[in-house]
Parts: structure tokens; sequence; C-alpha cells
């Protein structure tokens, strides 16, 4: 049950950050097209896929646990934990999502700072 409330918990974080991420979904879009004529082909998607796979089996057996796939969740719940109780209460979730957002708006604005590239055409 707990892992439920885990799992669950951790996923609407994830969606509800992922709503503001339309700038970085075009990014990962973009480095999936490695020929750069603004599609995708399956040969582009499989090795995409191929490097998330390498990122999860991070002991590097060709092999993806059940450990592995859950690390990154993992993870992500402990930071979220700020008084390490190993529970996620509704403000440490707010707390979370609060921080993520100004992360994310800090990054764009960033992003923006920096000098575009003179494409000559």
């Amino acid at each position: 049950m707990i892992l439920k409330i885990l799992i669950l918990s951790i996923t609407a974080v994830t969606i509800s950050s992922s709503i503001h991420s339309y700038p970085k979904d075009l990014n990962r879009i973009k480095q999936m097209d490695s020929n750069e004529n603004g599609e995708i082909s399956y040969e582009e998607f499989n090795a995409s896929a191929l490097d998330r796979f390498t990122l999860l089996d991070t002991n590097g057996d060709g092999i993806v646990t059940g450990e592995e796939f859950m690390n990154p969740i993992l993870e992500q719940f402990k930071n979220m934990d700020l008084n390490t109780d190993a529970v996620l209460s509704k403000k440490e979730i707010r707390k979370a999502l609060k921080k993520m957002r100004k992360e994310k708006k800090t990054k764009m604005i960033e992003e923006k700072k920096q000098p575009q590239p003179f494409i000559k055409q």
C-alpha cells in the first residue's frame, strides 16, 4: 500500500512538472533527430531508447533490474522528503513542485540570455 502511494505521489509530481516542459520536450525531439531533417525515424527512435536503457543499466550488465529501474524515482523521493521520515507530506510535495518550477523558470531565463548563433542561409 505504501509503495502504491509512493508511486502515485511521484507520478503526480512528474506529470505536473511535465505540464510546463514543452521547450524541454522540443529539445529532446531535436536531440533524437540525428540527421536534422525534422522527422524522427524508426532508427532514430530506437537509438534514443537504447540511450535511455544505457542510463538505467547502471552496472552495464545488459539488463535493467527492478532496483536499477526504481533508483531514479527513489532518488527523487529522497530529494522531496525534506525531514527524512520516509513519508511525503502534502507540504513536502508542494515545496518540491515550487522548487522544480523555480528551477525550470531560472533555466529558461538563462537559456534566453545566451546569444543565438548566427546561421547564414
